[in-house]
């Protein structure tokens, strides 16, 4: 999906849909018109066959607003609506040249300083005793370390579309945390393609953007005004080590796991940050209960190992 098209308004076609019950979509124009020869966007809430039969002179105005749609494929749908339909491409373009400023903002910000990269494992807090410098990438729910984040220069990454880019009452909370701590984030780094719904939340922190793609070879590629890196569908080696590696500085990193011990291990939180039984509800959807966490977790480390044996300025804390 790589619409040129806006919509304005948008109109669930199975009747099986509250509005109210969709955040993303409270400051949208629902249209009214009782045909669907309109100009709207038409939104299924679940997958019918014959629902989309019946419209099927439509298809191309279609889209599935289905969270638990095909493992990582409705979630993906339903942040790619927001960004391709629902927003200008005018404004998506001036959303992602904007960005790319703050990714060398940074870059002459940090200068000749270290950075130093925290994961959510229960190591972090012997970890984060272990910073020296100022500038401190983070990730998730280290958010709710106000300690940290209100004393260093916080880069914050996010990109886990269940956890902090659905519809979830869990995704809602901690959007809204967002928002209310966004003094204290100096940098936020998010997928491209999420950069419309931050913007909808009118998030004041100096956003960097990462698009990713599975035939990205190296650990990070500039085009196009823009930071591409190899799609891993882990937050530290698809977001956050590929931009420590472009500002080419000494980076520290700790917090994380780098090989496969067992299952449950790798759920093992810091609980100075997050309660791991908070995030429990995520195995009653299909993106996580229908996922091979061995086979996931052997290609994490598969290129965290490698990005880390290729760049000489990456140390373990």
């Amino acid at each position: 999906m790589n619409s040129t098209k806006t919509y304005k308004k948008v109109k669930f076609i199975d009747n099986n849909s509250s509005y109210s019950n969709h955040y993303f979509l409270k400051d949208t124009e629902i249209c009214s018109n009782e045909s669907n020869n309109c100009n709207c966007l038409l939104l299924l809430s679940k997958f019918d066959l014959l629902t989309i039969i019946k419209n099927i002179r439509y298809l191309f105005r279609i889209r599935i607003y289905d969270i638990n749609y095909f493992g990582h494929f409705g979630m993906s749908m339903i942040i790619k609506i927001h960004f391709y339909d629902l927003t200008d491409i005018k404004l998506r373009t001036r959303l992602i040249n904007q960005t790319f400023s703050n990714l060398n903002k940074l870059k002459n910000q940090i200068s000749k300083n270290d950075i130093y990269i925290l994961g959510n494992n229960s190591e972090y807090s012997n970890k984060k005793k272990k910073i020296e410098g100022d500038f401190v990438m983070i990730c998730n729910d280290a958010i709710n370390d106000i300690e940290l984040i209100r004393n260093k220069i916080i880069i914050l990454s996010i990109a886990d579309p269940l956890f902090f880019f659905s519809e979830t009452e869990y995704s809602i909370d901690y959007l809204k945390k967002l928002k209310k701590f966004e003094k204290f984030i100096d940098y936020l780094v998010i997928p491209t393609s999420t950069i419309s719904i931050i913007n909808k939340l009118g998030i004041k922190s100096k956003i960097i953007l990462v698009n990713s793609t599975r035939y990205q070879k190296n650990i990070y590629e500039l085009k196009n005004k823009q930071l591409y890196s190899r799609k891993t569908h882990n937050i530290f080696t698809q977001y956050m080590l590929p931009i420590a590696v472009f500002l080419n500085v000494n980076t520290y990193i700790g917090g994380i796991t780098y090989s496969f011990k067992n299952i449950n291990s790798l759920w093992s939180y810091d609980k100075s940050v997050v309660k791991g039984s908070k995030k429990s509800f995520a195995f009653k959807y299909s993106f996580f209960k229908d996922r091979d966490f061995k086979k996931y977790y052997k290609s994490h480390y598969y290129y965290l190992n490698k990005f880390i044996k290729e760049n000489k300025k990456i140390y373990k804390l």
